[in-house]
């Protein structure tokens, strides 16, 4: 399953991240398809009409009707990779958190749908990983555009203001558990988050 990203606000299931170096789904369909990969893609509702956690229960009702039509389209969902950019990443990696920690399920208010034999690995490319740290890029243009792009997700004045404890929920990183699944990411942050909550990762950059 394929979430494009967008900021919380733009692309398309067909497309892609409209901001990406890429076509988004077009650069990832065949190859799957070569590999005999069933992929499924997914719109979401944006902000800042619909906030988070829109995206993500609506990702939770897309794997459940999938999951009641998997013979109809001849789908295993015994075996479920999820993948996602940027902002899609974000919407995945709180989606697999929920999955495999009932804590934080329980935070969110989002019930499981696939267990951990059936979420067999997630995909992220230049993925959201923390919500409090998106406005911190050091550069002036790039933290002004993600802090509006957080603040109308997240439905609040931007970070200074907002509840942490609102923020943290969104920031999923800091809810991974051994139980997480496989992943691959593009991201040197996760790597490091995973490292420092004592998860096995491996680094492949110099």
């Amino acid at each position: 399953m394929f979430v494009h990203g967008g900021g919380f606000l733009a692309g398309d299931k067909a497309l892609g991240d409209p901001n990406g170096a890429t076509a988004g789904i077009p650069a990832y369909r065949q190859i799957f398809f070569d590999l005999g990969y069933n992929l499924v893609a997914i719109n979401y509702a944006f902000s800042p009409e619909y906030a988070y956690p829109v995206p993500v229960i609506q990702m939770t009702q897309a794997v459940k009707f999938l999951q009641e039509n998997a013979e109809k389209y001849n789908l295993n969902m015994a075996k479920v990779v999820i993948s996602g950019g940027s902002a899609g990443g974000n919407i995945i990696g709180k989606f697999a958190a929920i999955q495999t920690n009932p804590a934080y399920s329980q935070a969110v208010g989002i019930e499981p749908i696939l267990t951990n034999n059936e979420l067999k690995a997630a995909i992220f490319d230049s993925a959201l990983f923390d919500s409090m740290r998106a406005h911190k890029t050091g550069n002036a243009i790039v933290d002004f555009a993600f802090g509006e792009m957080i603040r109308a997700y997240m439905q609040d004045s931007l970070l200074k203001d907002v509840d942490k404890n609102y923020i943290q929920s969104a920031n999923f990183i800091s809810n991974v558990t051994a139980n997480y699944p496989p992943r691959l990411s593009t991201m040197v942050l996760f790597h490091h988050s995973l490292t420092k909550q004592q998860i096995c990762t491996t680094g492949y950059w110099s």
